[in-house]
């Protein structure tokens, strides 16, 4: 459990990392409609909300920029985690998120499909767990 809870905190860190990065460079439009796929109109919006940030537009925008590329994808093994963790702790996971197995299923297919506070709240009841089992 351990693991994962170092993979999600190393995620967080590299995800600001990546985003402090775009954002000191000064990324322009053209460079950001190639690299992500979005539009002119999504940046802006993920310039105010970052939290909207998905998984592989980070990627994308570290690889653009030169940056390693492990945490982004190790964000892949959050869901199978889940899926065998005993139920009481995926219970626990499920009522903190506002997840449900159709949901994790969703995850376990798409890892960009995670929001950024849901795996902070994963994190956070690992961590609990944890404290709560040693």
């Amino acid at each position: 459990m351990n693991e994962i809870v170092q993979i999600l905190y190393s995620y967080f860190r590299f995800r600001a990392a990546v985003l402090r990065t775009a954002s000191l460079k000064g990324i322009s439009h053209k460079t950001f409609v190639n690299v992500t796929g979005l539009n002119i109109e999504r940046k802006y919006k993920r310039r105010y909300n970052p939290e909207s940030w998905k998984p592989s537009e980070i990627h994308r925008l570290c690889i653009e920029m030169n940056l390693p590329t492990l945490a982004a994808k190790k964000i892949d093994m959050v869901a199978p985690f889940i899926m065998n963790l005993p139920l009481l702790v995926k219970q626990k996971i499920f009522k903190s998120c506002s997840l449900d197995q159709r949901k994790l299923n969703s995850r376990l297919r798409n890892a960009d499909n995670w929001q950024l506070n849901e795996l902070e709240r994963i994190a956070f009841v690992l961590e609990e767990f944890q404290r709560n089992s040693s």
